[in-house]
C-alpha cells in the first residue's frame, strides 16, 4: 500500500496514524527535498492486511490518499533478437557508416532520398554535458552498447520496490532497449550524453518516486536547462480517472521539472488498433497541452510512414522510428524493438543532443525550456518524410553519400 499526503497541516497526525495502525510489516517513509510543504515527504509505503487497511482509512479520511501499490503502467514493445551493428566515424561531422537504418532516418535530410542514405550522421559536440533520466527497470551495463559510450550508465538510483543492482530486470529488456536508443554508443542519438538510471518498476510507488528523485537529483546537481526525463510507459489503459492517484501525485512534480528547466518525453501509446482507441487515451500523454509541455511521440517506420499501432494525432508532438529498431538486449548482443517507447527514446536523444550544441538550436532558461524544445521538435528539428505524414525527428544533418561528401573525411 501507498499514502499520500494531501493536507499540509496534518503530515504529522498521518505519519503517526500509519505508524500506529501498521503492526505486519515495516513502513518506509519516502522522503523529497522538493515537498516542503508536506514536510519533505513523498509519501508512505508498506504491506498491510484488510484489517489494517480498513482501520487506517478511517483515521486517514481527507488528509491522506491510500491506494493499493499495484502496476500502474505498461512499457510499449516487442522484441526479438537481431545481429549487432558496427561503429564508424569521419571527422568533422561524425559519421556512423553501418548503423542501424533506423538510426540513419535521423540525419535524413530533406530534399534528399531515403535509398541514398549512407551514414548516421552527427556533430562532434552533440549532447555534451546532458543528462537524461530514464526511468525503467534497469538496464544491462555489459552489454557492449553502453560499455562503449564515453560515459558508460554509472548513476544508478533505485526505487522502493526493486532489486538494487545494475542490472536489467524488466521483461524482454525493454529498459537496456530504450537506453541503447537513447545514447548508446552504436544504436544512440545522443551518443555524448550521461544516462542517470532510476531504476524503478511500474508500480505506483516506484513511478511516483522516479519522477520525485528526477526533480530532487537534478536541482542537487545543478543540471537545469540540460536533463532530460524520459518514461517510456503509459498509463494501464484509458479507463481511468484523471483525477486518481498516482497521476495527480505525478502531474505537479512534472510540473516543477518544467518550470526547473526540464523537458519531459512520453510515448503516444500502442493501441490505436484497438476499437475506439485511434487517439491518445492514456497517461501522462493526454496531458499534454500549450501549457503543460509534455513532448508525446508516435512510431514511424523508416520510410516516415506512420505505423498502424501508433496512437495520435492528437497530443503528438512529434515522430521517430518504431518498428524493428535495432537496440541493445540484456541477454544478447541487440535486438530489434517495436512500439512508441523506442521512439520516444530516440526524441529524448535529440533533445539532448540539442541540449549539447553550441549554441543550443532553441531557448533555455527562464521555465521555458521544455516548451521551446517541444517547438523546436514542431519546427527545425523534423520535417514530413512522406507528403501526408507526421513529422519526424531530424538532426539537422545529412546522411546520404552526397551529405557525407560535403560534410566530412573519413579518418
Amino acid at each position: 500500500m501507498v499514502v499520500f499526503p494531501k493536507n499540509p497541516q496534518r503530515v504529522t497526525q498521518v505519519n503517526q496514524s500509519i505508524f500506529e495502525t501498521i503492526t505486519t510489516s515495516i513502513v518506509r517513509l519516502i522522503p523529497s527535498s522538493n515537498r516542503p510543504e508536506f514536510s519533505g515527504v513523498l509519501f508512505w509505503v508498506f504491506e498491510a492486511d484488510d484489517n489494517e487497511i480498513q482501520e487506517l482509512r478511517n483515521k486517514l479520511g481527507d488528509d491522506a490518499a491510500l491506494v493499493e501499490d499495484t502496476v500502474a503502467a505498461a512499457e510499449l514493445s516487442d522484441l526479438s533478437f537481431i545481429h549487432p551493428s558496427n561503429l564508424a566515424t569521419a571527422n568533422g561531422v561524425l559519421r556512423q557508416r553501418n548503423a542501424p537504418l533506423d538510426l540513419k532516418v535521423v540525419s535524413w535530410a530533406p530534399d534528399t532520398l531515403f535509398g541514398d542514405l549512407s551514414s548516421y550522421c552527427f556533430e562532434k559536440v552533440s549532447g555534451d554535458d546532458t543528462y537524461i533520466y530514464i526511468i525503467e527497470n534497469g538496464l544491462n551495463p555489459k552489454n557492449s552498447d553502453f560499455s562503449r559510450m564515453q560515459y558508460p550508465p554509472n548513476d544508478w538510483y533505485y526505487g522502493p520496490r526493486v532489486i538494487q543492482s545494475k542490472t536489467d530486470d524488466g521483461k524482454d529488456s525493454h529498459g537496456s532497449c530504450v537506453a541503447s536508443k537513447v545514447a548508446g554508443a552504436l544504436n544512440g542519438v545522443s551518443k555524448n550524453s550521461h544516462i542517470i538510471m532510476l531504476k524503478a518498476t511500474l508500480v505506483v510507488s516506484d513511478i511516483v518516486w522516479a519522477f520525485s528523485k528526477a526533480l530532487d537529483d537534478i536541482t542537487a546537481q545543478n543540471r537545469q536547462k540540460k536533463s532530460v526525463v524520459l518514461f517510456a510507459a503509459t498509463s494501464t489503459n484509458g479507463d481511468f480517472s484523471t483525477d486518481a492517484y498516482p497521476w495527480t501525485a505525478i502531474k505537479p512534480i512534472m510540473q516543477s521539472l518544467f518550470d526547473t528547466d526540464v523537458a519531459i518525453v512520453v510515448p503516444s501509446g500502442n493501441s490505436a488498433v484497438a476499437p475506439h482507441r485511434y487517439d491518445v487515451d492514456t497517461l501522462p500523454a493526454l496531458w499534454e497541452s500549450p501549457i503543460f509541455p509534455l513532448i508525446v511521440v508516435g512510431a514511424v517506420d523508416n520510410t516516415g510512414s506512420l505505423v498502424r499501432f501508433s496512437q495520435g494525432p492528437g497530443h503528438v508532438t512529434v515522430s521517430a522510428p518504431g518498428v524493428d529498431v535495432s537496440c541493445a538486449k540484456k541477454d544478447n548482443p541487440s535486438a530489434s524493438g517495436t512500439g512508441t517507447s523506442f521512439s520516444a527514446a530516440m526524441v529524448a536523444g535529440l533533445v539532448a543532443y540539442g541540449l549539447g550544441l553550441k549554441p543550443v538550436p532553441f531557448q533555455v532558461g527562464g521555465g521555458k525550456t521544455a516548451i521551446n524544445a517541444k517547438a523546436f521538435l514542431q519546427s527545425t528539428g523534423s520535417w514530413r518524410r512522406q507528403k501526408y505524414g507526421p513529422l519526424v525527428l531530424w538532426n539537422g544533418q545529412d546522411g546520404t553519400v552526397a551529405g557525407v561528401t560535403s560534410n566530412s573525411s573519413v579518418s
